[in-house]
């Protein structure tokens, strides 16, 4: 169904074309001038993101109040000939929201935060595309419930919209696989300033409580990165709260893991499974907790599990801390999530025999336990332990791919082990099982210059020791090389990509009649390619050579 909202009829702009030189005076008059921002600094910090700067800024930011004034932002710009570009928390580091062209507006949802609704009966939440993970989880947990899948790591900063524009994978994906698989509708902004629903929603006076409703819409939208349209309002799926069991384990090497791993695939309330080498096992050893950080981590801890259980958890946590992986090589950490804690020290058991059968043992559960304590602490992770950089690059493989994955991205480290020794460039391994398949995510660490994005959203402790450290040019062009051919490493075993925005090579992988269906829907949602251009490697113009068959 699509609406247009009173409010956004009512505009006095929406009767008069709007030229192209015309759209910062009509949004300052529409917005005022707070909402609307067009000075070199802020324009240079929308232009950055984990990964570094886009190679042109946007002409404008513009932060709407409500919905309506969202819609009225994306119809203006585009009628106008101008590119929309749509930003959430601004975690991304493959270019999600990074201009492609000069003259962009870029559009800041986080100020449409709002939980409108928590249908606990029929199973859905509505919240506000621009409402954080963070606030949504605090909000259910108030009344004993969750989603799905509830967030990735940065869930603190990241948005729903944005986690759903570029797929999100952590908190829960083990069973119930990515952020995607938990949406069962959602309200779109499309060019023209109209608002499309999707799922049972889209049917006249309908709720958002069935995806499975017709042709999948919604799906069409999901990692997507705003080249189709806005996400406004998301309805996803609750559930209450389950109970949690943890275990953590050790192997000696990287290959036990994996199989082990591998072999857990599909044990009932498998939540989270994930895996750290060497340097990972390193940098948590290091980069640690403060005091207080401890202190509150135990707190956490003894409310989350209650009692004098939780509190014996918490006293083991703070005796044994994380000193523990200064002896360990590879680590990894599973969490059970069940209707009662029955069936979830059952699937820890059947960890535990998965483990004893590829020669691993068990350690402290410290890690899982407390990161499921308070799932999304202020982040740290966007510097390594010595103030370095981080960058990752990631690919999703079939189980059955996921030694030979491993072993050729180890085969590209080897390559470059004098490189990378020279460059003073560390890398350390994640792997995770994300519903039936297998994460692997290498994580790039150098010394290097802090740009404007991680001045503003690293730690104050971090900005005060790091935030004048000096540039490291060389070192850089090796990481983003590096980081390409990793990329193609993983595409050459099968891999697909969360987060592809503007880095992955999507179109080249897509077989024609796919990539022509991609075109086709791009046309049919924004017909002058205004929306967010050159993401999923959309042109900005719709051209004839744009709609050719590709060879």
């Amino acid at each position: 169904m699509i609406v247009q909202p009173s409010s956004l009829r009512d505009r006095t702009t929406s009767s008069r074309m709007v030229a192209a030189d015309d759209v910062e005076a009509s949004l300052r008059r529409m917005l005022g001038d707070d909402a609307v921002r067009s000075d070199e600094a802020e324009r240079d910090y929308y232009a950055h993101d984990i990964a570094g700067r886009g190679t042109i800024p946007p002409s404008i930011i513009a932060t709407p109040r409500n919905i309506a004034d969202a819609c009225e932002i994306v119809r203006l710009t585009v009628q106008a000939g101008r590119a929309i570009v749509p930003r959430g928390g601004g975690m991304s580091y493959t270019g999600g929201y990074q201009a492609a062209e000069d003259g962009a507006v870029l559009l800041d949802m986080r100020a449409l935060d709002r939980i409108d609704e928590i249908a606990e009966k029929d199973g859905y939440v509505i919240i506000e595309a621009g409402c954080t993970w963070a606030a949504l989880y605090d909000a259910l947990a108030e009344r004993g419930l969750r989603t799905p899948f509830f967030g990735p790591l940065s869930g603190v900063a990241a948005t729903v919209g944005g986690a759903l524009s570029q797929n999100a994978a952590f908190f829960g994906s083990g069973q119930h696989g990515v952020s995607a698989d938990s949406v069962l509708g959602l309200e779109i902004i499309l060019a023209n300033g109209s608002l499309l629903r999707t799922g049972s929603w889209a049917a006249k006076d309908h709720a958002p409580f069935q995806r499975a409703y017709g042709p999948d819409l919604t799906g069409l939208f999901l990692g997507d990165c705003g080249a189709f349209g806005v996400k406004a309002r998301v309805a996803l799926k609750i559930q209450p709260i389950p109970r949690t069991e943890f275990a953590s384990f050790a192997f000696p090497d990287g290959a036990a893991l994996v199989g082990a791993q591998v072999a857990m695939a599909g044990l009932p309330g498998l939540a989270e499974c994930f895996g750290f080498d060497p340097v990972a096992n390193e940098n948590l050893m290091r980069g640690g907790f403060s005091f207080r950080e401890k202190a509150e981590a135990l707190s956490d801890i003894a409310q989350a599990t209650g009692g004098i259980r939780g509190l014996l958890a918490a006293a083991g946590v703070g005796a044994r801390r994380m000193a523990f992986l200064d002896k360990i090589e590879h680590s990894l950490h599973v969490v059970a999530d069940g209707p009662d804690g029955a069936a979830a020290r059952e699937t820890i058991e059947k960890a535990r025999a998965i483990v004893k059968a590829h020669g691993g043992g068990e350690i402290p559960d410290s890690i899982p336990r407390a990161t499921r304590a308070k799932p999304f602490r202020p982040i740290k992770a966007l510097l390594g332990p010595d103030g370095e950089l981080w960058l990752p690059v990631h690919g999703i493989v079939p189980l059955s791919q996921a030694h030979a994955a491993l072993d050729s991205v180890h085969a590209l480290l080897a390559k470059t082990s004098a490189d990378r020794e020279r460059l003073g460039v560390r890398v350390s391994m994640l792997t995770a099982l994300v519903g039936h398949a297998f994460l692997i995510e290498p994580q790039f660490f150098w010394r290097d210059a802090l740009g404007p994005f991680h001045q503003r959203h690293v730690t104050p402790a971090q900005r005060e020791r790091y935030g004048s450290q000096a540039a490291n040019t060389e070192a850089r062009a090796f990481v983003h090389a590096l980081r390409g051919r990793m990329a193609a490493a993983l595409d050459g075993s099968g891999g697909a990509h969360f987060q592809i925005g503007r880095y992955y090579d999507y179109r080249t992988g897509l077989a024609p009649a796919a990539d022509e269906a991609l075109l086709g829907v791009k046309a049919v949602f924004d017909p002058t390619f205004r929306m967010n251009p050159g993401a999923l490697g959309l042109a900005g113009h719709k051209t004839s050579s744009d709609l050719q068959r590709r060879p």
